[in-house]
């Protein structure tokens, strides 16, 4: 810790203004060594109840979680399968969620879905399934609406300039090459470079 000094003006015990003082505060903190409450594996089964009452977590981020408390393997494993025979952890079901949630709130297309997915390190399996669920016309669909959204603002470009633009947008979304195309077209139908 650092040395505080007092100030000229502030009154001492006598109640006069002293000169300036150095108090070192090393007789004050305890220097004692921390001491780290052991915590039972039914403490860390609570935490981790609450936790996953709060938000998802995958499988994965379970047992990372689970590692950071110090459990044993095995303890951490046991915890981890019952969680997920109850219920409270179901990648399949995450995989789903996030999906709804990319989709419907962010706009985004397959590709980056896919990476989200695996980001959060989900089960392969999980990750497979809930991209087969992505319907090709319903994912036109999102991708010609965020496109449309965006024409406006590209109408003073020349033609060439909008398009890569568009395109590039739609690509960071995570749209595929022929979904942008089409998208594009649509949306430069109706909102036509001018530019």
């Amino acid at each position: 810790m650092s040395n505080v000094t007092y100030l000229p003006w502030v009154p001492s015990e006598e109640g006069e203004p002293t000169q300036a003082r150095v108090v070192s505060f090393e007789s004050v903190v305890d220097t004692a060594p921390e001491r780290v409450a052991e915590t039972s594996p039914d403490d860390v089964y609570e935490s981790l109840l609450r936790k996953l009452a709060i938000s998802d977590m995958s499988a994965h981020e379970v047992r990372l979680w689970l590692r950071e408390k110090e459990l044993d393997e095995a303890q951490a494993e046991e915890m981890l399968a019952k969680v997920e025979h109850l219920g409270y952890v179901d990648d399949y079901r995450l995989a789903q969620q996030l999906l709804l949630r990319l989709t419907n709130r962010k706009g985004q297309g397959r590709s980056a879905i896919a990476m989200e997915l695996r980001k959060r390190k989900l089960s392969p399996n999980a990750v497979d399934e809930a991209l087969q669920t992505i319907d090709q016309g319903a994912e036109l669909d999102r991708a010609i609406d965020q496109a449309m959204g965006r024409a406006p603002g590209l109408q003073r470009l020349d033609r060439a300039t909008a398009e890569r633009r568009l395109q590039g947008f739609l690509a960071r979304r995570g749209y595929p090459g022929d979904i942008t195309r089409e998208a594009v077209r649509a949306a430069f139908m109706e909102y036509p470079p001018v530019g």
